[in-house]
């Protein structure tokens, strides 16, 4: 390689700049080769596509608002309830003339009687027992005549005629699946 190594493009050390180190801005003349010359571009062109991904990595990174989340999460949750504070509207007060308010009121009582449903009266001793009542007359009822079809059935099934009352049973009882058979 030559004399002007990695640092030609003011990288590096002061030792290998071309400039004469002393900061007037004066080149060295030096004589090179064509060949150390390409060999040191070569370096140049390496140094720099390195140092531009280096540049493009970081700045992707600098630009990535979930880097400075990830790095700072308390600074963004302080942030954003600021934000909240900043941007609810706060609750308006609005005070009324006392005429308004009380117009408003009597208003709102008219309305209310209006709207209500009338109170149910209270049910009377009668109107509570009748139901019930009923209930057991008409249970009973079922009863006497779930009784009385059987007992009727009974009697044409046993060919009795005997039986008068639903509690009473047949005189005589057969077997109901021997009148079927034939004789």
């Amino acid at each position: 390689m030559g004399r002007l190594g990695s640092s030609f493009a003011g990288f590096g050390d002061a030792d290998h700049s071309p400039l004469d180190g002393k900061g007037n801005g004066k080149v060295e003349h030096e004589t090179l080769t064509a060949e150390e010359i390409r060999a040191q571009m070569r370096v140049i062109r390496r140094e720099l596509r390195n140092n531009v991904q280096g540049l493009v990595s970081n700045a992707s990174q600098m630009f990535d608002w979930k880097s400075y989340v990830r790095s700072f999460p308390w600074t963004f949750v302080a942030v954003a309830a600021v934000a909240g504070y900043l941007l609810v509207p706060r609750r308006k007060i609005v005070t009324l003339p006392r005429e308004t308010e009380q117009s408003l009121k009597s208003l709102s009582e008219e309305i209310r009687a209006a709207v209500a449903p009338p109170p149910k009266p209270q049910p009377s001793l009668i109107s509570t027992i009748l139901p019930v009542l009923g209930g057991l007359a008409l249970r009973a009822g079922t009863t006497y005549l779930t009784r009385m079809g059987t007992s009727y059935l009974h009697k044409m099934l046993n060919g009795t005629q005997g039986m008068t009352s639903p509690g009473a049973g047949p005189a005589l009882r057969r077997n109901p699946v021997d009148s079927w058979k034939a004789p």
